[in-house]
């Protein structure tokens, strides 16, 4: 019994203080992808989805700190009721989890072609919308890239490549009959800043759900523990 109260403190300790840095990391996500001073947002539909992500990551962490207080407590005072009711309601919150994962899983299956799409769409609104003009001015020096493929699809839809291309803007008047622009596209350069924010988060996911589940199994074992222990101590009263 002593063994189970033990690691359930424990394991819900953890827990509480992985929730802690998921809610900065959730916190920190969202504004920077809420401020969003250069326009990604507007030229890249998954920033915006990150932001979101943070949030209800921000949201499923403040919940697991309050349900870990409430498991650390049912453990220490060996309350089966209160560790009754941590059980409901860590089955209810991993139920989010799994729903909430499963929506960012489905995200990254599909990454790269996604990402594509929304690429290729604002190439096209390039000349007709200032945000996304200045998105791409600032996003393609700053990842040295260059359309979403290469220079090439700048051509194929407005026919000059912008200086934003140009890999020495000091020599942006002869950058066009050089073809002095960034070798590489920029859907390989998004993607790969997508993927590794959705690592992250994937990762962050599995060492929770482990952690849950290990807390759900200990729960349940000391509640019969709980229950044993008093029954016991009715019996010799």
């Amino acid at each position: 019994m002593a063994c189970s109260k033990v690691l359930l403190f424990a394991l819900n300790f953890a827990i509480f203080v992985g929730s802690l840095a998921a809610i900065g990391y959730g916190i920190y996500a969202s504004i920077q992808m809420s401020n969003d001073e250069d326009g990604y947002g507007e030229m890249i539909g998954g920033f915006k989805l990150l932001g979101i992500i943070g949030w209800i990551i921000v949201g499923i962490a403040v919940s697991v700190i309050v349900l870990s207080f409430a498991g650390c407590c049912g453990a220490w005072k060996e309350s089966s009721f209160l560790l009754i009711i941590y059980i409901i309601l860590l089955t209810v919150v991993m139920a989010f989890e799994i729903a909430a994962a499963g929506t960012v899983f489905f995200y990254g299956s599909d990454m790269e072609e996604q990402t594509s799409d929304w690429l290729y769409g604002t190439l096209q609104d390039y000349d007709d919308n200032e945000s996304i003009k200045n998105a791409w001015d600032s996003f393609q020096p700053s990842f040295q890239c260059c359309g979403v493929q290469g220079f090439d699809d700048w051509v194929k839809s407005r026919i000059t490549v912008p200086e934003s291309c140009c890999e020495n803007l000091e020599s942006v008047i002869t950058c066009s009959a050089t073809l002095d622009y960034f070798g590489q596209g920029c859907l390989e350069k998004v993607s790969k800043k997508l993927e590794e924010n959705m690592h992250i988060v994937k990762y962050a996911a599995i060492a929770l759900a482990v952690l849950q589940l290990a807390c759900l199994i200990m729960a349940c074992w000391a509640v019969g523990s709980f229950r044993s222990k008093a029954e016991k101590r009715d019996s010799h009263a």
